[in-house]
């Protein structure tokens, strides 16, 4: 079983979403999530490393050249934190969001619930 610090989990799962590819993207979140991850938004429950990352791949499809990077520090406690990110967008507003993460006792995510703004443009 791997077993990683929060900070490492942290930047897989941000490689993952900056990542193109399923076969990728599911190598790098098989380092970050358990297989029966949650991830909760608005668009839906999705579970599993293969559902994540057709979420991911499908992202960045409907956002094309968009990159995602941590904007906070990690603030967690015991099993459970926070963190928020920004999605750069080329030529566009950027995005701030939260997530709400939780974690195993081996350091790797089992849940995050994903709350960001609806993208309307002005």
């Amino acid at each position: 079983m791997k077993t990683n610090d929060l900070e490492t989990t942290v930047n897989f799962y941000f490689d993952a979403w900056n990542s193109n590819g399923i076969e990728n993207i599911t190598a790098l979140l098989a380092q970050c999530i358990t297989p029966d991850f949650e991830y909760v938004t608005s668009s839906g429950i999705f579970n599993g490393i293969d559902e994540m990352a057709a979420i991911i791949e499908k992202n960045n499809h409907e956002v094309p050249g968009r990159s995602f990077r941590l904007c906070s520090n990690i603030d967690g406690y015991k099993n459970t934190g926070r963190w928020e990110w920004e999605m750069i967008i080329p030529n566009d507003n950027n995005i701030i969001g939260l997530d709400i993460f939780e974690i195993n006792n081996d350091g790797i995510l089992t849940k995050v619930t994903g709350f960001f703004p609806e993208l309307t443009r002005i």
